[in-house]
């Protein structure tokens, strides 16, 4: 019996397209709310960054899986934080400084900078997340994460020699810098585990290349009709594209909300 369910943020739980969440994704949400379900966020994305999602979302959750579910963060309070290894972190941001690359860092308290005030960066943090980030020089920090930009080979390879503790995601320009052996879906288990839930109690919503792992491991795993194929591959269910109401007629599908009598 599904108890949890795990949404992805992005091409999922928010349609980019338009900087919003969809009224119906909104009422799938309440609905399963209503009903007692659990809901958690399961997202790259920072505490900073899921903010703009607004009230009306935030205060509907249980919790978050956050920065590519290394970070868990209940209600009231933080479950599990990651820190990376304080010499290799600060030998990663003296290469980044020496090679004057771009990058965002996030500091154990959640919150993220970026180090210079870039306009093409800003733009897509604005773009992305419709938030500003904040602009501040590293000093020292305990880090959750790095977010660095480059699509140079070579500088990767010299930071994976740097940061051999961490794990290093490559997504085109942006490349991120995690705890070593987190995923979404060990994430998802982790939230679980504090809930006193098992994995087959928990489904999970997802279009991106990591949320495969998560919609594997859920009981059941629900892929947007936008999504990636190997995402598509690992699910139960595949829907059609976000932008359709899919989210709240995939609900409808496994009778975790009903459809009210004056709705179309």
């Amino acid at each position: 019996m599904i108890k949890a369910i795990f949404f992805d943020v992005d091409g999922t739980l928010y349609y980019n397209q338009q900087n919003r969440v969809l009224p119906s994704t909104m009422a799938a949400l309440r609905k399963l709310k209503e009903k007692g379900y659990l809901l958690f966020l399961n997202t790259n994305r920072t505490y900073d960054e899921v903010l703009p999602l607004g009230s009306d979302v935030l205060n509907l959750l249980d919790g978050m899986v956050l920065l590519g579910g290394s970070w868990l963060k209940g209600k009231d309070k933080d479950i599990e934080v990651p820190v990376l290894d304080p010499k290799e972190s600060q030998k990663a941001i003296d290469y980044l400084e020496e090679h004057h690359l771009l990058y965002r860092w996030v500091h154990s308290g959640g919150h993220g900078y970026l180090n210079c005030n870039d306009d093409h960066l800003v733009g897509m943090f604005e773009n992305a997340y419709t938030m500003h980030p904040d602009i501040k020089a590293y000093e020292g920090e305990p880090l959750a994460a790095i977010l660095w930009y480059t699509l140079d080979d070579e500088v990767r390879d010299d930071m994976r020699n740097i940061l051999t503790s961490a794990d290093h995601i490559v997504m085109g320009y942006p490349n991120e810098i995690i705890l070593k052996g987190s995923s979404k879906s060990r994430g998802m288990q982790k939230m679980a585990e504090s809930f006193g839930l098992k994995l087959d109690e928990c489904a999970a919503f997802g279009d991106g290349l990591n949320d495969a792992d998560m919609l594997k491991e859920a009981k059941i795993g629900v892929a947007m009709g936008n999504g990636k194929d190997n995402c598509k591959a690992a699910a139960d269910y595949v829907t059609e594209r976000i932008e359709n109401d899919v989210l709240y007629n995939a609900c409808l599908h496994y009778w975790w909300i009903e459809r009210d009598f004056h709705e179309n």
